[in-house]
């Protein structure tokens, strides 16, 4: 699990969900998002993702940083709701904001993360057919951002920068559905 804390972050963002605002979830399981990522230019995204949602969220979440879409597998054990973030190339113009909630699969595609690897589409259509699923107690949301460019080294693009409050705003309510307290605007990116 990836959890972080800074206090100047929380100081200078009120907005912050803060575990005590989070106490009246009860004892189900803790809602878990996943961010998929690499060190290479937009496909830092899920990594950035979660590293925001970790300061954001505190304790109310369980936040995981994953390489690859294959890892998933190991970390569907008693979830919550689930929700997953990558980049991916090839669904539209950079920065573009697609979600979408299992079994439906239109908005990830089909192609595969390399010739030895399983992509995120392919990756949960096997974790259903092994029964992986029967652990998640609650949905399970995909959210992807299409990259400009995923060069090694790179930083994130401006266009993914960009779009990262909103998708932050977006996420917060899926693993938070029907919680006004999702409403708060999300953190500056810095």
């Amino acid at each position: 699990m990836h959890q972080l804390r800074d206090p100047l972050f929380e100081a200078q963002n009120p907005a912050r969900l803060t575990d005590a605002a989070w106490a009246d979830h009860g004892a189900a399981a803790a809602p878990r998002f996943v961010g998929i990522g690499s060190p290479h230019g937009d496909d830092r995204l899920g990594w950035h993702v979660a590293d925001l949602l970790s300061r954001r969220l505190g304790d109310a979440a369980e936040v995981i940083k994953l390489e690859t879409p294959i890892d998933l597998l190991a970390r569907l054990d008693a979830a919550g709701r689930l929700v997953i973030c990558d980049a991916c190339q090839g669904s539209g113009a950079p920065g573009t904001i697609c979600r979408g909630e299992w079994p439906e699969m239109d908005v990830i595609g089909n192609r595969a993360g390399g010739s030895h690897d399983l992509g995120l589409r392919q990756t949960l259509e096997l974790a259903a057919q092994l029964g992986r699923f029967d652990s998640v107690s609650g949905p399970i949301v995909f959210w992807t951002v299409e990259a400009a460019q995923v060069k090694p080294g790179e930083a994130i693009s401006a266009a993914v920068m960009a779009v990262i409050p909103e998708l932050i705003t977006r996420i917060e309510k899926d693993l938070f559905p029907g919680d006004h307290r999702c409403e708060a605007s999300p953190a500056p990116i810095r």
